[in-house]
């Protein structure tokens, strides 16, 4: 039989993935030989669904640019396409790099679909990399397919992958626009259930969450997971990542770790960069804002979070001496893993390496990764504060807050820390930084107030008044019917919170605060 490659891409471009994948089957299992488009399209949409196989060599395939020979390199495409995707799933940046670039030209050129996997590739690139012209070469590709297809499908899908390097570029007004005009699009043509809206719903959430607006943020990433199922995984990741952390900071906490669980079911199978070592930051992260949040009981989640990020740190090294070796190119393909680095060692109270470290990266992100600048820039400014020096603190965490004022940054300052209540307070009093620490304030609901001085949560604040009336561990546990694990597991947080160095030093320090 004759494959007809072109008839194919078209059922992908509509999104009809299954009368396409039938019609690759039929020309692969008649007992002729295979067209070599047909074979590279079922190995290159099985590495697209988690399935395996490997993808026939490029120099297999004969040159050619006449009409003649336009399968032939529409099988060229998708092999170096499922290359670069083989590159992405296994953290080769470079190879991904030269991938997306080698491909989106001639892509765009053959066909529409193929167009749009190349420009996804391209997007990746520049997620992982925060390099300049890959964020030009992105928007163009995108822009491109999302302005100049007919397929709603496709066009919707490129629009939102706009929004998304808008959003990662730290642009996040010009992403919402984006997202905004795919969803519009959405609703025209019809097709406002399908992966692309999701998709374009998961990016908006994103958004909506950084600028603490939780409750809208919640509403899109629900029906983005609501719309996709389990052949979208690339999405339902993104989802349920985000919201095990929003629900942890709500203090909802059972329902954090129903999505958590989602999340380590999805990704058993390779589909992001570092996989093990993502999973691993999002629980840390999780742990964090659920111990924080006003009145949970939360120390087992916390302690198995920190358990887990332990085994990642020991395997993977951030010290900032190696981290100084890198060129700032690698050091931007590193980021997502940095910056929970960053976390756990401002959780773990390791001020001199989360000063060199934050410093490190403030200097090396760039223009066009703005929210991790942010984020570094907050933790260096609590390292100095921690590390007494007031003045620079204070100097650090003015710049952060000048950095996402224009596009309304808010939750990279927060996570409920008495240090950082303390560094923005002293912003909201002091003339050059009031405006923009009022306005992450009001954002986040009037933080930091009162009774954020210390950091203490509710459940903390009864331990410490049970303990300065003198009670032992096993008589605070009696009195407030908890273990006496979770009992001392309260008083070492509380101590750090307090800067204390004993039980009776904290009931002092909360005295002289007026908290007892």
């Amino acid at each position: 039989m004759t494959f007809r490659v072109w008839a194919v891409l078209d059922l992908l471009a509509e999104d009809r993935r299954d009368e396409a994948r039938d019609a690759i089957a039929r020309a692969t299992e008649d007992g002729s030989s295979p067209s070599s488009a047909a074979v590279a399209l079922q190995r290159y949409l099985r590495r697209r669904s988690g399935g395996t196989g490997t993808a026939p060599g490029r120099d297999a395939v004969p040159p050619g640019d006449d009409a003649v020979d336009r399968e032939a390199r529409v099988a060229g495409i998708l092999t170096e396409m499922d290359r670069a995707s083989e590159a992405l799933r296994g953290g080769r940046v470079d190879a991904l790099v030269r991938g997306a670039r080698s491909v989106w030209p001639e892509a765009a050129e053959l066909h529409p679909w193929l167009g749009l996997s190349a420009a996804s590739l391209l997007q990746s690139a520049f997620r992982f990399t925060g390099d300049p012209s890959l964020f030009r070469e992105a928007v163009a590709a995108c822009t491109r397919v999302g302005d100049g297809v007919e397929a709603p499908w496709m066009a919707v899908y490129a629009r939102a992958l706009l929004g998304s390097l808008h959003m990662m570029a730290g642009g996040l007004h010009a992403a919402i626009d984006r997202l905004e005009a795919a969803l519009d699009l959405a609703r025209e043509t019809g097709i406002e259930e399908t992966a692309p809206a999701a998709l374009s719903h998961q990016f908006r959430g994103y958004v909506l969450w950084e600028w603490n607006r939780t409750d809208e943020a919640e509403a899109d990433l629900r029906l983005a997971w609501a719309l996709t199922g389990p052949a979208d995984g690339g999405i339902r990741s993104g989802v349920a990542r985000v919201l095990a952390t929003l629900t942890a900071a709500a203090g909802r906490v059972k329902e954090s770790d129903r999505w958590l669980e989602e999340l380590e079911t999805i990704v058993r199978e390779p589909m992001t960069l570092r996989n093990r070592e993502w999973l691993a930051a999002v629980r840390l992260m999780q742990a964090v804002l659920a111990s924080r949040a006003a009145g949970t009981g939360t120390d087992r989640e916390r302690r198995a979070g920190l358990r887990e990020v332990e085994r990642w740190r020991r395997s993977w090294s951030y010290d900032p001496a190696e981290v100084d070796g890198w060129t700032d190119d690698h050091l931007r393909t590193r980021l997502h893993e940095l910056d929970h680095a960053l976390t756990l060692l401002e959780l773990t109270r390791q001020w001199a390496p989360a000063h060199d470290l934050a410093a490190r990266m403030v200097s090396a992100v760039g223009p066009y990764r703005k929210g991790y600048r942010i984020r570094a820039g907050t933790v260096l400014a609590v390292a100095l504060e921690n590390l007494g020096r007031r003045d620079e603190a204070d100097l650090a965490w003015a710049v952060a807050l000048g950095d996402g004022a224009e596009e309304g940054f808010v939750r990279s300052y927060l996570d409920g820390s008495s240090t950082r209540a303390r560094l923005h307070r002293r912003a909201l009093a002091a003339d050059a930084t009031a405006d923009v620490a009022r306005r992450v304030s009001r954002a986040a609901a009037g933080w930091p107030d009162a009774g954020e001085e210390t950091g203490l949560t509710p459940r903390q604040l009864e331990v410490l008044r049970t303990v300065a009336a003198g009670a032992s561990n096993r008589e605070v546990a009696a009195e407030l019917d908890i273990s006496v694990p979770t009992v001392k597991t309260h008083l070492r947080e509380i101590l750090a919170r307090l800067d204390a160095t004993s039980r009776t030093h904290a009931v002092a320090v909360a005295r002289e605060r007026g908290l007892l």
